[in-house]
């Protein structure tokens, strides 16, 4: 295809984006339209990849880590993991030792309250005997 004029490249940029162009036809888009998708097209086909380009990346993804960072990192790693567990620890002992300490609390309220109880019934017993003596002084009085 030789130099296209406007109007066919806009008729034919309206059948691309509509999938009715031929392969001879979006390569000459690709060559002579202007837009900034074609333009992009038409840069990513000049691009090259070097020939070492899949074996940096390959060494990269399956590569340990190299030197005093990739050794730090694992240390780093294991010092958060043990400090993750103590601190799971150090909470859960914690949340056991509320549990007991409230036990405990409730324990001494429960004989507290079975004291007072007992001291109010024993209390009871004397205004009964109260009562009778004032139940007799009437009697005694109306007499």
């Amino acid at each position: 295809m030789k130099k296209i004029k406007r109007l066919e490249i806009d008729r034919l940029i309206e059948r691309f984006w509509k999938g009715e162009t031929s392969l001879e036809e979006e390569k000459g888009l690709k060559e002579n339209a202007g837009g900034v998708y074609f333009q992009f097209l038409k840069e990513k086909q000049k691009a090259k990849i070097s020939s070492d380009f899949d074996k940096r990346i390959l060494s990269k993804i399956e590569g340990k880590p190299k030197g005093l960072l990739g050794r730090r990192m694992h240390y780093y790693l294991v010092a958060a993991s043990l400090t993750l567990i103590l601190g799971f620890f150090a909470i859960k002992q914690r949340q056991d030792q509320k549990k007991i300490e409230a036990l405990l609390a409730y324990e001494q309220t429960k004989a507290a309250l079975l004291l007072v109880s007992t001291k109010l019934n024993e209390g009871a017993e004397y205004t009964t005997e109260l009562n009778k003596i004032n139940e007799v002084k009437k009697i005694i009085s109306t007499n």
